[in-house]
């Protein structure tokens, strides 16, 4: 025992909690045995965190838009390694999983990196929400994330909003989708409230590769005694905004669509793997009426480009293709 009443074995600290480690100093931390509590926000640096095969019971940590988050990213970065078995379970009444969302004031890069693992969000309605106002990057291999939840209109398992994303072997079963969005984000003066200018429209990229999504069931909620059932969140994978998604093998099934490129437009390349839904494997909308409010300003659809589905002949098409209207296309392309 040390000076300061802690277990030293080896040059290993032994801590009672990741947070007390947190508190410490430390930014590497290994479970050692099953472990159940909070993880304090991350608000600089890298914190590397091993599962160690262990599982880690997340509690509710930090308020985000009064909502809870289980695990925070603010202008940091998180790399988590799982091991053969490591598994997260996010408790109940935790609104997102994963929050990565930049710090206050608009500044620093966010980066999260999965390798391996099970992640059960339970009743999360977002299981990763990655919001990236400097081009961070999310990483996800060889992991298996879990949701049963139905948060009705809200219900965006991987909500990924500006930055790089690449996901490969991973396999995501839900009742949500997962969206890639280029959407402008608003950005704050002087850290105030207001006003909402000057913003920035964030570049989004992502790659899949031999994944396996599956949106299982669709979402349902009720609204002043109406229940609605809205198509849009009945897919697999989407993109919005303009931004970019690049498919290379892996299986998607949608309730409702395989592949949905919304109708604020985007772009998607599907070099190969089977795409399914119930009405349409592959689906594209456009509306150049529509508006993006930011504060005082609205930005056009229009602004954001056509929606673009590209094809290859090593794909399967489980279900017929449809573009709304002639600003949307789906058409074949060898890559």
């Amino acid at each position: 025992v040390d000076a300061d009443g802690r277990n030293v074995l080896g040059g290993t600290t032994l801590y009672a909690s990741i947070e007390a480690a947190q508190e410490a100093g430390e930014t590497e931390v290994t479970l050692l045995a099953d472990f159940t509590g909070k993880m304090s926000t991350i608000t600089s640096g890298t914190f590397v965190l091993n599962l160690n095969d262990k599982t880690f019971t997340c509690t509710k940590n930090d308020q985000l838009w009064s909502k809870y988050a289980g695990i925070r990213v603010k202008a940091a970065n998180l790399i988590v390694n799982a091991g053969e078995n490591g598994k997260i379970v996010f408790e109940s009444g935790t609104t997102y999983g994963f929050a990565v969302t930049g710090d206050d004031n608009d500044q620093g890069t966010d980066n999260l990196t999965i390798n391996g693992g099970t992640y059960e969000c339970g009743n999360a309605a977002q299981g990763i929400y990655f919001w990236s106002k400097n081009d961070g990057k999310l990483t996800i291999k060889d992991a298996t994330l879990t949701s049963t939840y139905n948060a009705g209109s809200y219900t965006v398992f991987v909500y990924f909003r500006g930055g790089i994303a690449e996901v490969e072997n991973t396999t995501i079963n839900t009742q949500a989708l997962c969206c890639f969005d280029a959407e402008p984000i608003p950005l704050y003066k002087d850290a105030t409230s207001a006003p909402y200018t000057p913003y920035v429209i964030p570049s989004t990229k992502a790659t899949l590769k031999n994944c396996t999504f599956t949106n299982n069931t669709y979402v349902e909620y009720t609204v002043g005694g109406n229940t609605y059932k809205p198509d849009w969140l009945s897919t697999a994978v989407a993109c919005s905004f303009g931004a970019e998604v690049t498919v290379d093998g892996g299986t998607y099934t949608g309730k409702k669509y395989g592949a949905y490129v919304y109708s604020s437009g985007g772009t998607m390349n599907l070099k190969s793997g089977t795409f399914k839904g119930e009405a349409n494997s592959l689906r594209a909308s456009k509306n150049n009426s529509g508006t993006v409010s930011l504060g005082s300003e609205n930005k056009s659809y229009a602004d954001f480009g056509d929606s673009y589905i590209y094809y290859s002949s090593s794909c399967t098409l489980d279900g017929e293709t449809k573009a709304d209207n002639g600003n949307c296309h789906i058409e074949p392309k060898e890559f």
